[in-house]
C-alpha cells in the first residue's frame, strides 16, 4: 500500500468539486493538497526558493486545522531554469476543514503571498490522500501541528 495515493471517486463539497478517499480501515487516512508551482515572470529560481522558505512557509502553517505541511523546493542543478520550482504538500483532517480554512484571513494571506511569488496560471494541484505515517524522510521543510502525523 503506498502511503500517498490519489483519490479517485469526484463528489461535491460546498460547492467545490473534490473527491473521496479509498477506505484503509487499518490506519487513518487525511485530505491532502499536493501543488507543483512555477514561479512567476522576473523572479529568479534562488529568489522564489529564499521566499518560498522564509516568507510563504511562516504563513503557509497559520492554517487553521493544518496537521501537516512539507515544502520541496525543486533543486535546478541539471537545468538552469527547471520547469517546476517547488511541490508543497498540505495535509487536512478531512476536505472540510480545508476549505473551511480557505474562509480565513490565514488563508486570504497565503493566496496574496502565492499571486506574488507563483504563476497563478501554470500551477499544477493534485488532491492526495495521506495515509499513515508516510515517508518522513522526503527532505525539504516541513511543519507538523501533532508527532501522530509526522
Amino acid at each position: 500500500m503506498t502511503n500517498v495515493q490519489m483519490r479517485t471517486n469526484a463528489i461535491t463539497t460546498n460547492g467545490h468539486s473534490t473527491t473521496t478517499a479509498p477506505t484503509h480501515s487499518e490506519e487513518p487516512s487525511y485530505y491532502g493538497r499536493l501543488i507543483v508551482c512555477r514561479r512567476r515572470a522576473g523572479l529568479g529560481h534562488d529568489e522564489y526558493v529564499r521566499h518560498y522558505r522564509e516568507v510563504h512557509y511562516p504563513l503557509a502553517i497559520q492554517m487553521p486545522n493544518l496537521l501537516h505541511y512539507v515544502q520541496l523546493p525543486i533543486e535546478a542543478a541539471e537545468d538552469p531554469s527547471p520547469a517546476w520550482d517547488s511541490v508543497s504538500l498540505y495535509v487536512f483532517p478531512t476536505a472540510e476543514h480545508y476549505y473551511q480554512a480557505m474562509q480565513t484571513e490565514f488563508a486570504s494571506n497565503l493566496e496574496e503571498d502565492s499571486a506574488y511569488l507563483m504563476d497563478q496560471v501554470q500551477m499544477q494541484t493534485f488532491i492526495v490522500t495521506v495515509t499513515g505515517k508516510y515517508v518522513a524522510s522526503l527532505g525539504g521543510k516541513r511543519w507538523s501541528a501533532s508527532s501522530q502525523v509526522s
